[in-house]
């Protein structure tokens, strides 16, 4: 299976620790955010992938994206406009700061980078520390 994108929270506990929340996956939720890197994405079998299909991770704070997020929900309709399933109860989400409706694709885009609020994407490597690269799970919130 290949995800175009996958989103999670992270956040850094009283200890000092650091925790993944993904609503999506079968790891323990609230587990420690370094062992779900090394199950959800095991270092072995990464390089195996080429290039283009490698894990690219983008932490974003969570102010930064409660301020400049919005989706106006169009990646959810098909090409005649109609919701691809029913879309949810709620109205679609824009930040105060939000520079127009649709920031989806910017907050996914890991080519230019279009906003300087955006953090610069980052590899699996740098977050595991692999190869002499500083992990920082503790900006990850």
């Amino acid at each position: 299976m290949c995800w175009d994108y996958h989103v999670l929270v992270t956040m850094e506990d009283s200890s000092g620790e650091v925790l993944a929340f993904d609503f999506d996956s079968t790891l323990p939720f609230g587990g420690l955010w370094s062992e779900y890197l090394s199950q959800a994405f095991p270092p072995l079998i990464m390089h195996f992938f080429s290039e283009q299909y490698r894990p690219m991770f983008r932490r974003v704070p969570a102010r930064t994206y409660l301020e400049y997020f919005a989706s106006d929900r169009s990646h959810m309709r098909g090409e005649d406009g109609e919701f691809l399933e029913p879309p949810p109860g709620y109205d679609c989400l824009r930040g105060p700061k939000a520079p127009k409706a649709m920031m989806l694709h910017d907050f996914l885009s890991f080519g230019q980078k279009t906003f300087d609020f955006l953090p610069e994407p980052e590899t699996l490597s740098l977050l595991l520390g692999i190869d002499g690269a500083e992990a920082s799970p503790a900006s990850a919130s």
